[in-house]
């Protein structure tokens, strides 16, 4: 038998994701077991005064930052998760806060998840709403609530791996002005969280800071990214698991001491993907003089940027843009106008990656040819998993919150098999 034939016998043929029905049977449920809800799991948070949510948020960052010690867990700087293979693994695409969803998952996987028989996994930006209110502070501490908590309780079976919107508050981080549709979503979040805890806990300023840390803390403590080998194949996912000109293992357990290598594994995108939320910084469509004067100046007044003789000099990096209705009685120069424009289409651009960044990321993985890489963040209006690239079959972006279109990637031995998840109480829940 051949090279190639043995490898296809033993890892499959050419994979076309319309066609792999993932293998479901009926879950064991425990007598003992206790239905996991987002509503339970956050409660065992936002139902506490502020002394005892202090106290329960730091004995998690503990248990949390106790796992880097466990032997085959996490490597180097808790960057690079290391899967058991002998698990069943679901693997989940972006929710954005989208609650519905993620109740459908713990409705589907959560007796399994409490005996033992598979690990979920989530490729990062579980927070900040994508649709409808925005900045729905309710759905985002839920959301964040549930998470750690659930964390709490399967240490070693549930991975949050960091997305770009993963972020409470960090000082000096560029993704406090991430956006979705425009709105710079952590800063306002913020707001509504010192107003929240003043009001609702009746916390001081400090308190406040202190419990905002410890949120920000879990995904401080998240890794970048996973792998899972097994006997039937591989998978290494990430956010944006590709890297232009491609990765070594070292580098990726070291990646958090790395700030460009960071930057990718949270941002890059496909070439020619980005959908909709991009026509502004793509320039696609024309932009109105409002939204870049109100663009600049937000940049100029968070001191994200300078003008310098008419240059751009970058103080922060910059992810996304920001709205027209977003106002701050701009006082800018066409000049600096144009200059903010067109260093945001350059970092868009800047990441964005191509058909041999795949090639070469899954080299310097040291990665079989039939292995997989998955990433999340770019969503495709249609379904919830698209090949970005036809000469990349093994190449998926799954995402968790695409209208009307819902499902999870399913690992068992290293082989991923795709699973839709149709139910019409969540398919536009978004």
């Amino acid at each position: 038998m051949g090279i190639i034939s043995a490898a296809k016998q033993l890892f499959g043929a050419r994979p076309n994701l319309a066609q792999q029905p993932a293998k479901v049977g009926a879950p064991r449920i425990s007598a003992t077991y206790q239905r996991l809800t987002v509503d339970s799991l956050s409660n065992e948070l936002l139902g506490l005064s502020k002394e005892r949510l202090i106290a329960r948020l730091s004995s998690m960052r503990t248990l949390f930052s106790s796992e880097k010690g466990k032997a085959g867990f996490f490597t180097r700087d808790r960057a690079l998760l290391t899967l058991d293979p002998a698990k069943k693994t679901i693997v989940v695409g972006d929710l954005h806060s989208n609650i519905k969803r993620l109740d459908k998952l713990l409705d589907e996987y959560g007796p399994q998840l409490a005996s033992g028989e598979l690990q979920l996994v989530f490729l990062g930006d579980i927070v900040h709403p994508e649709r409808k209110d925005l900045c729905d502070l309710t759905t985002f501490l839920k959301t964040l609530s549930a998470f750690i908590v659930l964390k709490s309780k399967f240490p070693d079976r549930v991975h949050v791996i960091e997305g770009n919107h993963d972020i409470v508050f960090k000082e000096n981080d560029y993704r406090m002005a991430a956006s979705k549709i425009n709105i710079p979503q952590a800063y306002l979040l913020n707001v509504l969280l010192e107003q929240y805890m003043k009001e609702t806990l009746g916390c001081s300023r400090g308190e406040t800071k202190l419990i905002i840390s410890l949120f920000q803390s879990f995904f401080d403590q998240s890794p970048r990214a996973a792998i899972v080998e097994g006997t039937h194949g591989a998978v290494y996912m990430a956010h944006s698991a590709v890297v232009k000109g491609g990765i070594t293992r070292e580098a990726l357990a070291a990646s958090r001491s790395d700030e460009e290598l960071s930057y990718q594994l949270l941002n890059n995108r496909p070439i020619g993907c980005g959908g909709p939320n991009y026509t502004f910084i793509m320039g696609a469509v024309p932009v109105s003089r409002d939204a870049l004067t109100n663009t600049a100046d937000f940049l100029l007044k968070q001191k994200y940027i300078e003008i310098v003789k008419g240059e751009v000099v970058v103080t922060k990096k910059i992810d996304g843009v920001f709205p027209n209705d977003f106002n701050i009685d701009a006082n800018i120069t066409e000049e600096e106008r144009l200059a903010v424009y067109q260093y945001l289409k350059d970092i868009r651009v800047k990441s964005q990656y191509r058909e041999e960044d795949f090639f070469a990321t899954r080299q310097g993985l040291g990665l079989h040819p039939y292995s997989w890489i998955v990433s999340g963040h770019t969503p495709r209006e249609g379904d919830w998993k698209y090949i970005p690239f036809e000469k990349c079959p093994r190449h998926a972006i799954i995402h968790g919150n695409v209208p009307g279109k819902f499902g999870v990637m399913v690992i068992e031995r290293g082989d991923p098999t795709f699973r839709d998840i149709d139910d019409p109480a969540i398919a536009d829940s978004v």
